[in-house]
């Protein structure tokens, strides 16, 4: 029976007895031209019915694939600031190391320890400066391909609506086309 046609119960429970009943006696009598035109809007909103359905499931199809698109960027971006923070207090583990042999073992070279130390810290710096506008550019490309997914969904849900649009009106085409047909035939011709 599928969805209720334009909403209505009463419409839909009258079109169903209707159809039933003419195709009971399709194989035993000659059907009317109104009959005619209620089995083929019978089947006009079956076909409906199953264009609307088939519609939801793209859709569904469209959703499911952006939302798992968007799990896996976060994903990969939980990873790789993971992988930033390793390699941070790495740098930092092994700067302090330094820090403390050169501290121990080398009194007498202290001016040039000191100056070690400054260009370290400057290295660290840059590398943590680096570091930190690489994130930023990663972060602009995600967002970029999340705006250029958002684009390509909106695409293929346009391109889905055409389809239902096109295929609406060549239903309607031929509904009209069998009707002025059996017209012409029954009555003219």
């Amino acid at each position: 029976m599928g969805a209720y046609v334009f909403n209505n119960q009463i419409f839909d429970s009258w079109l169903n007895r209707m159809s039933d009943e003419i195709l009971s006696k399709v194989n035993r009598e000659k059907i009317t031209t109104e009959e005619m035109i209620i089995l083929i809007l019978k089947a006009q909103t079956n076909h409906f019915h199953h264009m609307d359905v088939d519609m939801k499931e793209d859709l569904l199809i469209q959703k499911n694939e952006l939302s798992n698109g968007v799990h896996a960027l976060r994903s990969d971006l939980r990873s790789q600031k993971d992988e930033l923070k390793k390699d941070i207090n790495f740098l930092r583990s092994d700067v302090q190391k330094d820090i403390r042999d050169l501290c121990s073992g080398m009194q007498e070279q202290k001016a040039e320890l000191k100056h070690d130390i400054s260009t370290l810290r400057s290295d660290v710096q840059k590398d943590i400066r680096d570091l930190r506008s690489d994130m930023l550019e990663q972060k602009a490309e995600l967002k970029n391909d999340i705006k250029t997914l958002r684009t390509e969904i909106k695409t293929d849900i346009h391109k889905l609506d055409s389809k239902m649009d096109s295929r609406f009106m060549w239903t309607i085409g031929v509904t009209i086309t069998m009707s002025l047909g059996l017209y012409i035939k029954l009555f003219l011709g």
